[in-house]
């Protein structure tokens, strides 16, 4: 045993003895030194107790509602989002830390109840900026107090060795994450610490959220025909359509579409459908009064189309049915209803069986157990109940139609009706202008019934109401309900035609500083902001003279808020961000009536007098732009697409039909290179030695793997736009834009068309895609099969497109199972032509993102190019060669410098790709440009840059330096370089990196001359003479303020011609005319060797007739400048190297001429003077 060491200060700890010093510790410990690696641990162990905590804090949150989903994904524009958040304290020592205050700060937006805490808090308030404030002062029960052992008690601000948690829930405001992330809150803790007996501070992680929008279905299902007449004993086939879209980012989940059908149903008055007229004249049966004064009822069965492919799904459940037994080519009715749980829904009105009263009504024969009126006078009517198990409904897909299926209609007893303001014969005439049937069940049959005028609307009471459910991401349920159907019986109704709302839209970006864009842009510039104008063009095909009156029509346009960016109203509000071109000579035909908000959105609600066969505009004014600080590009949704909802003239007075446009989406693109550096080595030699300047230009952002997101892009032309979407819905299939090879997709696009007067024709679109996967128009044999929903408003893959109207068209992808060029994002472009198409209209391409074999995808948003590279360095660094180099090629440089391998470092870096730069002396140094290289295996001049086929995020630029730092300590060895580039929009931008500096350890030699004593001819004097011998005493001082010793030092100090020097206290180790040397040897840190000298300088006179005043030196100078020699050994990583250095240690020694001051006596005049004895003038 060589020596113990007793520690009663550190209990378990590597200590001897230790003391706090500034911010950390000073530690003396055991320990051999050494180079071997099994002493490494004592001195690690001594630096990480020196540097260590006997405590930390850590937080984490998490969303509650769960689902397959991040914990920090929330839903956006929601209030009162739960996030759970818990702090942890965790006491790394063996003992009790006492003194503990855990301070938590909720930031504005997110609100906590005080019961929501747990524990209770010790302090709970709302701060002046809206923050919550919650502080906690653990308790412990322990048995004992420090210092007083054995006592009991419960201690405040003391935690037991392990973990303390603190846990509570924040809640969302509605507008909390319309940024798209959000710090939720911060927080720190502080202990006191009994051993170095202060209080220390910790701070914790701060937790953020980031939001999605959830999942939000919107359609409509509805039947065509709309009208009929007469009602024929044969019955009527009718088509039910249920078209379904995806509004959102996210996709919904277990979507489950249920549809109830009205197997009887009254024959209702079309004007009052309270009301169930009575047969007034009966011109059918045997006898004319056979059915006098009865009411009518019809019978509904549903069936399912026979398609030449299978193209609309058949239902997972019928009331009744085995699910393996749903076909086509059956009926499914009354008889279906009696094997099944015999669901009713309710006419509600004061009804009786009992003949002869004004509210009697008549139940046919045979229909007894179909029909039943309660005691409170409604009818109880068999209702079928059909659902379809649709399973995932991909963000941002529409189908049309979703749910399709047909409905046979007929008299209960297969008779004719007809009514009385138009009686046919053979019929059975019932006492009204027309009648209505109810097919399917539901809510309201009028979308904003409450702006629109009708007749006097019944809305039966469903079993269950038909509706569409399904669970976001977050595995939330949601509902959209569906309306009541009827169809109208009304007297010889004109030919059925339809009305349609058509959205375009343009971006503009402001370059001329303006405040109003100008410059079309077809993609988002994220940075720059843009104007979008939106152009919404109604059609109305209905028959010559049905014109719609405002009252008729309403029109929701959903403005979006954005998220992560934000659409606003261009003039400040919507009410002043909208006009109207009256395209049908109207100055007041269109009106904005209200403005509805949610969250998330504002629905303009518009209405508008639309003449048959006419079309009318609306223009909307806004702009689009991203949150301060907030990185967002990608996919941005600006068109939630319009509803329009409008009378159909062909019908009664309540029958309201819906049609609804598509989401638009624009996509967000942003260059966002960065450079920053660091230097290698940091440490370095006094006086010259090598550094390595490691420039790093990154995209943070890009390549990203654009996971499982949605595509969709759309171009805007102002009256024309077009919309490309990859993935989605085909049958029963989910499809998505990311494949492997071999997988398949699908590619729709929409091509819309608002020019004025101008009909597409001719329209050809071509696509073209990458070697290995193969598009191809989907087949006519499936896209005929697939009727339009209004027969005169088709769109799949139409060649002539109206003005006001669309298309429609749907591509199959596959790619080849021996796809080698994965891991990418590959681009389908289109080609396009039509008489009437402009020049300028372009379809936006479609991506394939394509997995490696581990699954990822790499693309590039972006691109920034044209990268430019400049540099400073300080006059005292000196630029020597550059090179490029990837990640792998800098991290193997790096670590070659960091085991001192000079030689092999200096090597490495020399075979890497040699970047050429020129340079520029500047005020602060050297400017330093930098060509960046471009080869056949790589280009350097974009960012991402292109390595080898790949695209890679950071780029490197290598500048080694020659270092002459004549101090010791911190110097500045780099000012900030600045890279600059242009974004896609031809945009340039410049980023400015970081200073650094090093630490120079070594000699810091300093040589100061002090005068002494000037003489000339044995007097002193205060300068020098010009042209005799002048004396100077002088003093030559030596210092060393380094933090290395000098090793044989040599001082020379060179004097002018003028000079001589006549003696030294020190003998000089070499002497020449004008020179003289002087040995110190070895020189330590802060040692200061001192010479004295006599010199002896004539100064040269001026030429005859010129005086030193003339010559203008003022002065001579006595010593040109000393230079030193001298060496040291520089520790480096794990060695070291000898640096030799022969250096300028100080300038010239100039002295002043000497000036000798004459008096000259001159006599005094003086006038007036007035004394007496002055003489005086008469």
């Amino acid at each position: 045993v060589v020596a113990t060491f007793t520690d009663t200060t550190q209990p378990g700890s590597v200590a001897i003895a230790w003391r706090p010093f500034g911010l950390g510790k000073e530690v003396l410990f055991n320990g051999h030194p050494s180079d071997k690696i099994y002493y490494y641990p004592q001195v690690i162990d001594a630096l990480l107790w020196a540097m260590g905590r006997r405590a930390t804090i850590r937080g984490e949150l998490c969303q509650t509602y769960r689902g397959n989903v991040p914990c920090n994904i929330i839903p956006a524009y929601e209030p009162d989002v739960p996030i759970r958040i818990t702090t942890t304290f965790r006491n790394l020592w063996d003992v009790n830390l006492c003194g503990v205050r855990i301070t938590e700060t909720v930031q504005p937006g997110f609100v906590v109840s005080q019961s929501d805490v747990n524990p209770a808090p010790t302090e709970f308030y709302t701060a002046l900026d809206g923050s919550t404030i919650i502080v906690w002062e653990p308790h412990l029960s322990f048995g004992g107090t420090p210092g007083t052992p054995g006592t009991p008690g419960v201690y405040t601000g003391c935690v037991a060795p392990g973990e303390w948690h603190g846990t509570y829930i924040a809640r969302t405001l509605s507008q909390t994450m319309k940024a798209g992330s959000a710090l939720v809150s911060r927080a720190e803790a502080t202990y006191f610490d009994n051993w170095d007996v202060r209080y220390y501070k910790l701070r914790r992680n701060d937790l953020y959220v980031s939001a999605k929008m959830a999942a939000r279905l919107v359609g409509d299902r509805d039947i065509e025909l709309d009208a009929i007449y007469p009602l024929r004993d044969q019955g009527e086939y009718f088509d039910i359509a249920l078209v379904l879209e995806n509004k959102e980012e996210t996709d919904a989940h277990q979507t489950r579409i249920t549809d109830v059908v009205a197997l009887i149903s009254p024959i209702v008055d079309v004007d009052d459908q309270r009301r169930i007229p009575r047969v007034i004249t009966d011109t059918w049966g045997i006898s004319d009064t056979d059915s006098l004064s009865d009411t009518l009822w019809a019978v509904n069965e549903v069936f399912f189309y026979r398609t030449p492919v299978p193209v609309y799904p058949l239902p997972t459940y019928i009331d009744g049915v085995p699910s393996d037994a749903i076909t086509v080519g059956v009926r499914y009715g009354l008889a279906t209803w009696l094997s099944g749980p015999r669901l009713v829904y309710t006419f509600t009105g004061n009804f009786t069986t009992t003949p002869g009263l004004s509210n009697s009504i008549t139940i046919p024969p045979g229909y007894e157990q179909f029909i039943t009126v309660t005691a409170d006078g409604d009818i109880l009517l068999p209702a079928l109940r059909l659902a379809w198990d649709y399973g995932d409904f991909p963000a941002y897909d529409y189908q049309e139609p979703a749910v399709r299926y047909g409905i046979f209609s007929h008299e209960a007893l297969s008779r004719t009706v007809s009514f009385a303001s138009d009686p046919i014969s053979p019929s059975l005439v019932l006492d009204a202008s027309g009648g209505s049937v109810f097919t399917n069940l539901g809510g309201h049959p009028i979308p904003y019934h409450e702006y629109l005028r009708s007749g006097i609307v019944s809305v039966p009471i469903p079993p269950e109401m038909s509706k569409v459910t399904w669970q976001d991401i977050w595995s939330r349920p949601h509902t959209m309900t569906l309306r009541t159907v009827f169809y109208d019986i009304v007297p010889f109704p004109p030919p059925e035609y339809h009305a349609v709302v058509n959205t375009t839209f343009e971006m503009l970006a402001d370059r001329d500083g303006d405040g109003v864009g100008e410059t079309r842009v077809l993609e988002f510039p994220a940075r720059e902001g843009a104007d979008i104008n939106f152009y919404i063009k109604t059609w109305s095909n209905f028959y010559p003279g049905l014109n719609l009156g405002q009252d008729e029509t309403l029109l929701s346009q959903g403005m979006f808020r954005g998220l992560g960016y934000k659409l606003e109203p261009k003039n400040g509000s919507w009410w002043d961000s909208w006009t109207s071109p009256n395209l049908q000579g109207i100055p007041t035909a269109t009106q904005l009536i209200t403005i509805v908000s949610t969250p998330a959105y504002d629905f303009l609600y518009f209405q508008q007098y639309l003449e048959a066969q006419k079309r009318e505009a609306i223009y909307i004014s806004a702009t689009l732009s991203t949150y301060p600080h907030v990185h967002k590009e990608g996919v941005m949704k600006v068109d939630d697409g319009a509803r329009f909802v409008y009378h159909q003239k062909a019908a009664g007075p309540s029958r309201y039909e819906v049609y609804d446009t598509h989401v638009q989406a624009v996509f967000g693109l942003s260059s966002d290179a960065q450079a920053d550096k660091w230097v290698a080595p940091a440490r370095i030699a006094t006086y010259d030695d090598e550094v390595y300047h490691f420039i790093r230009i990154r995209d943070p952002y890009d390549p990203r793997d654009p996971c499982w997101g949605p595509y969709i892009k759309s171009y805007g032309f102002w009256d024309l736009a077009a919309t490309t979407y990859v993935g989605g819905r085909h049958r029963d299939e989910v499809l998505f834009p990311r494949v492997r090879p071999g997988g398949k997709t699908q590619i729709r696009i929409e091509i819309r068309n608002n020019q004025n007067g101008i009909t597409l024709t001719n329209l050809i679109i071509t696509p073209t895609a990458p070697a290995g996967i193969t598009v191809t128009l989907r087949p006519t044999v499936e896209t005929r099969a697939i009727e339009p929903i209004f027969f005169d408003f088709p769109f799949l893959h139409l060649t002539r497109v109206p003005e006001g109207w669309r298309t429609v068209w749907y591509y199959d992808v596959e790619v080849s199972p021996g796809f080698t060029d994965t891991g990418k994002v590959h681009e389908v472009t289109f080609g396009v032509s039509a008489d009437g198409l402009p020049d300028c209209f372009q379809i936006p391409p479609a991506e394939i993102r394509v997995e490696d074999a581990s699954g990822r995808v790499k693309t590039v948003w972006g691109q920034a190019t044209d990268l430019k590279l400049t540099d400073v360095l300080p006059p005292w660094a000196m630029p020597l060669a550059a090179r490029l180099a990837n990640d792998a090629e800098k991290e193997q440089l790096e670590q070659y410098l960091a085991l001192g391998q000079t030689y092999t470092a200096t090597n490495y870096f020399l075979s890497l790709r040699p970047v050429d730069f020129i340079t520029v002396p500047v005020a602060d140094g050297t400017l330093v440009s930098f060509t960046l290289p471009v080869s056949d295996t790589y280009d350097a001049t974009q960012m991402p840059w292109l390595e080898d086929g790949e695209r890679k995020g950071t780029l490197w630029v290598i500048l080694k330096s020659r270092a002459q730092v004549d101090w010791s300590g911190t110097a500045l060895i780099n000012y900030a370089p600045v890279i600059t580039y242009t974004d896609p929009f031809s945009q340039v931008y410049s980023d400015i990196g970081n200073e650094q500096t090093v630490e120079s350890h070594g000699p810091w030699l300093v040589v100061t001359y002090t005068v002494g004593e000037i003489s000339y001819g044995g007097e002193p004097d205060g300068g020098l003479w010009p042209g005799e011998q002048n004396l100077v005493s002088a003093t030559l001082e030596v210092w060393n303020r380094g933090d290395y010793i000098a090793e044989d030092t040599v001082v020379t100090t060179v004097f002018t011609s003028e000079t001589t020097l006549l003696w030294a206290t020190q003998p000089p180790s070499a002497e020449g005319e004008d020179f003289a040397s002087f040995a110190f040897g070895d020189l330590s840190p802060n040692d200061i060797r001192v010479v004295e000298m006599m010199l002896a300088i004539t100064p040269t006179t001026p030429v005859t007739g010129t005086s030193v005043a003339q010559v203008g030196s003022e002065g001579w100078y006595v010593i040109d400048h000393t230079d030193g020699h001298f060496e040291f050994d520089f520790l480096q990583a794990q060695g070291s190297r000898r640096v030799v250095v022969d250096r300028r240690l100080a300038g010239a020694l100039w002295l002043p001429q000497a000036h000798r001051v004459f008096s000259t006596y001159m006599p005094l005049i003086f006038k007036n003077y007035r004394w007496t004895w002055w003489p005086q003038s008469k």
